[in-house]
């Protein structure tokens, strides 16, 4: 199987979750806010500080997975894959909606910040069909009655 019919069989939701992972990743290099000292200027930060840093490891390691499954090199089943991709979305998502709160009081706020919840949406948002689509789901019944077999 050559590669654009790897990629012509990817499904919509790990698409969407592939597009939003690329954009946030993007999205983590542009400034999220400025702050200004009166008189004596200012500076602006990108989202890797504090809690930004572990949002992107889990966005560096979602795409990892999404390309090794493209790539088919990945040493899962789906149902697996699936799963390991929804963790790292749900990871990425939950503390990346802790770092907009928390970035909320610092200072004004960038254009990065804005791409960066859009983004987040869109992330979550491709989880959320990526579960329902069920290998993950069937994938963690598996390891469940594994552990329970034991």
């Amino acid at each position: 199987m050559n590669m654009n019919e790897r990629l012509a069989g990817i499904s919509m939701p790990r698409k969407i979750v592939a597009g939003a992972g690329v954009v946030l990743l993007i999205n983590s290099f542009l400034p999220w806010y400025h702050i200004s000292i009166g008189g004596f200027g200012g500076a602006s930060a990108s989202g890797w500080h504090g809690l930004g840093v572990i949002t992107w490891l889990l966005v560096i390691g979602l795409l990892a997975i999404e390309g090794a499954r493209a790539g088919g090199v990945l040493p899962l089943n789906d149902g697996q894959a699936e799963l390991a991709s929804l963790a790292a979305s749900a990871g990425a998502v939950v503390f990346g909606l802790i770092y907009v709160i928390v970035r909320l009081s610092d200072g004004h706020l960038g254009f990065g910040f804005y791409i960066g919840i859009l983004a987040l949406a869109g992330l979550a948002y491709g989880a959320l069909r990526l579960f329902q689509a069920g290998a993950a789901m069937t994938a963690l019944k598996g390891l469940q009655s594994s552990t329970e077999s034991d």
